[in-house]
């Protein structure tokens, strides 16, 4: 049975992954430059493996859900994560992977060079779990979008998330219909809206 609002499932997997993150950070003990340099790359490689596998899953269930006649493959569903990954992403204005290596480097950085290295490890871990919700969420709307794409939907309507982060733009396009091949993008960080089949 389709769900109205794809945001529900997502919001577990960003639980169980922030989760996740604050057992990796905790492996964060001590703050030498030769440790911290390789300590920061266990910990963001563990991370983007738990991520990936994670909203894999998470994908897959979405598509799932949504699509009317068949089902997605985990390969498929690792293919689509591993894409997006790997996609300049026009409403982050960054690519995940770059991004990723970016922080790591930063909380490397951070805390060699910090005179309060543990809140250096507690800001690295924020914005990780900010990242990866993000990710989580553009996942989402891309596993509905394939979703209808693969049912042979046309064209879908824009719905418009009811919650703090709605934004103008997000107010403006409440009902719109798009084609598929062309939806705009979300137009700001942490957009929930979404889309529904147009029969």
């Amino acid at each position: 049975m389709t769900m109205r609002n794809p945001y529900l499932k997502t919001d577990k997997t960003i639980a169980y992954l922030t989760k996740q993150y604050a057992k990796l950070f905790r492996r964060v003990t001590a703050f030498d430059e030769l440790n911290i340099i390789s300590v920061s790359h266990e910990v963001y490689d563990e991370a983007l493996k738990v991520t990936e596998q994670e909203v894999t899953r998470l994908v897959k269930s979405v598509y799932d859900s949504y699509r009317e006649s068949g089902a997605i493959t985990a390969p498929e569903a690792l293919a689509i994560v591993a894409a997006l990954m790997a996609a300049y992403n026009p409403t982050t204005k960054y690519v995940y992977q770059n991004e990723l290596d970016r922080k790591r480097s930063r909380f490397a950085e951070g805390v060699i060079s910090s005179e309060t290295p543990v809140e250096e490890v507690a800001l690295a871990k924020r914005l990780l779990v900010n990242m990866n919700k993000q990710f989580a969420d553009d996942a989402t709307f891309e596993a509905v979008v394939k979703a209808f794409a693969d049912d042979g939907v046309k064209r879908v309507r824009w719905i418009t998330a009811l919650d703090d982060r709605r934004c103008k733009e997000c107010k403006s396009r409440h009902g719109k219909v798009y084609d598929i091949d062309n939806i705009p993008p979300k137009p700001h960080m942490h957009c929930r809206c979404y889309v529904e089949r147009v029969e």
